[in-house]
């Protein structure tokens, strides 16, 4: 997580923003994680450090972080939090277009390919590690076992062999699993579309093991 200051941008050092605040090199990085978010300001020159909590996801942080730079290195003359809006406003508009875009791509009137049945089993992803697909009451559940009390919840067909993933983790909306078939037409692994700023769901190749 990141949102650039108003001067100039020189790159990175070591993991760190190095960046320019009315003439002054400021030293910046911010993270978070689901239900808190945090900002971090250095500026060397004028042995000053800024460090902004948050128990939300929003923008506040950087607006507080800019806000008390101001006031130590220019004039307090700065209103960040209208500065920041407008990207407030896009990012909102951007993820209510991405979920309208994925309803609009939805195919309906189609069936996969295989009887549930075909679909259980075990999977393995090198890197991040095992995956169960089991038939629940008739229904398919996902569980990736390394978090397995999060990551877990049923698949519900979406379009062809891509299945909607309705996983326990509060904090992560619904994903999509889409499984891989051999030239047999024998389900070989799945790959996983799960919107999330954190983990690259998209990157894990899960492949049948058993």
């Amino acid at each position: 997580i990141h949102l650039p200051m108003d001067g100039r941008r020189d790159g990175a050092a070591l993991g760190w923003f190095v960046e320019d605040f009315e003439g002054e090199r400021v030293i910046t990085h911010s993270g978070g994680m689901p239900g808190f978010i945090l900002n971090h300001a250095v500026v060397p020159d004028s042995d000053l450090a800024v460090i902004c909590l948050g128990n939300g996801e929003s923008y506040s942080v950087f607006a507080i972080t800019q806000e008390i730079l101001d006031r130590y290195l220019g004039d307090g003359s700065k209103d960040p939090v209208a500065a920041l809006m407008p990207r407030v406003r896009q990012r909102q508009a951007a993820e209510v277009q991405r979920r309208a875009d994925r309803v609009a791509a939805r195919i309906t009137g189609t069936s996969p390919s295989l009887k549930p049945e075909a679909f259980t089993g075990t999977y393995t992803d090198k890197i991040y590690g095992d995956a169960t697909i089991d038939l629940v009451d008739g229904t398919l559940r996902l569980t990736l076992l390394p978090a397995k009390d999060l990551l877990t919840g049923p698949l519900e067909h979406w379009h062809y062999d891509t299945w909607r993933w309705d996983n326990a983790d509060p904090f992560l909306e619904a994903g999509f699993v889409t499984f891989l078939f051999d030239t047999d037409h024998q389900v070989t692994g799945f790959t996983m579309d799960q919107h999330s700023p954190d983990f690259h769901f998209y990157k894990l190749d899960f492949r049948k093991v058993e």
